[in-house]
């Protein structure tokens, strides 16, 4: 058997992971696992962290959401190669929002963290792709938000750069009375099977629980469809009530909100619209801006970015 590479994010949990990496190793020595442990840089597209992620057979992303997604999308968006199975994937939760160790029920504690590897047992989970100009950019296993709850990751991310972990929590209820009174809420085009026209806002989910609450309670990331939900423009009253249902399990219930599911999906704007994915920045607000200045876009600007579900995309470890 490879080495089991364990892929930590030294920054995570206030550095807490390269703390609990050599105790992970430690869980799996005692099952007879051999691993290995490889850090993550600010560096996007490294090539050989890149290849190391490629090479193994298990993978162990130990951050947050955001180091989980990095798994993913060197994963997803490297050429396939028929000789060599892509790795499963496992992940120890120590980030702000951990989101994805309760949507995919990863286990927490180290000794199950070793079970997990050593019991070998898999499922397929889907994933959103990201295509700009025909190319895929990007990839998530939670969501891709565009408008509000984007807004709120971006102005949160300068400010995480200094402080990390699930204590950076309260900031985001902080930040959202502010955003709520004074975010512009520029026209979102939406282009889908089942749903046409601009909305306020946008989230496009895989899985359907946020870090605080959930945006659906229907969203399953094994059906081989994403959740379309687009909220259309409304008063800054309804948008902080919007807010509270959300919180509260309950944004299903919430009216003026067009839903359906959905498996490829195209965004444009005609204004500066941020956008997140798994949590995390993603792009510049300009990056839906339409060329198509003073009507609706026409759907042909290379602004545009397409989403398009991949079913049955990772393999993750599971009890």
């Amino acid at each position: 058997m490879k080495p089991v590479l364990l892929l930590v994010n030294p920054v995570a949990g206030r550095g807490k992971a390269s703390s609990i990496a050599p105790k992970l190793i430690k869980e799996l020595a005692i099952l007879g696992i051999p691993s290995e442990i490889i850090k993550t840089t600010e560096d996007s597209r490294d090539p050989v962290l890149d290849q190391a992620i490629l090479d193994a057979e298990v993978v162990i992303a130990m951050g947050g959401d955001g180091t989980l997604n990095r798994v993913a999308k060197t994963i997803l968006l490297s050429a396939p190669c028929n000789d060599r199975p892509r790795p499963a994937v496992a992940f120890v939760a120590l980030g702000t929002g951990n989101v994805a160790a309760r949507a995919f029920c990863f286990p927490q504690r180290l000794s199950d963290v070793a079970e997990l590897v050593a019991l070998k047992k898999t499922r397929l989970v889907d994933a959103g792709i990201v295509f700009q100009n025909g190319v895929s950019v990007a990839v998530f296993l939670l969501w891709l938000g565009a408008g509000l709850d984007a807004e709120l990751i971006h102005t949160i991310a300068d400010y995480r750069s200094h402080h990390r972990g699930a204590w950076l929590m309260p900031r985001y209820f902080m930040e959202m009375p502010r955003l709520l009174m004074t975010y512009p809420f520029p026209k979102i085009n939406v282009h889908s099977e089942q749903i046409n026209g601009n909305f306020a806002s946008v989230m496009i989910a895989n899985v359907g629980l946020l870090g605080f609450g959930s945006v659906t309670r229907f969203a399953d990331p094994c059906d081989g469809q994403f959740n379309l939900i687009a909220t259309s423009p409304r008063s800054r009253k309804a948008w902080f009530l919007s807010a509270i249902m959300a919180g509260m399990n309950a944004y299903d219930f919430c009216p003026s909100v067009s839903r359906s599911r959905e498996t490829d999906v195209t965004l444009q704007s005609q204004g500066s619209v941020p956008l997140q994915i798994d949590g995390e920045p993603f792009g510049s607000p300009e990056l839906l801006q339409s060329r198509c200045v003073g009507h609706v876009p026409c759907g042909t600007c290379s602004c545009a970015i397409e989403i398009k579900i991949r079913p049955a995309a990772l393999s993750i470890l599971i009890r």
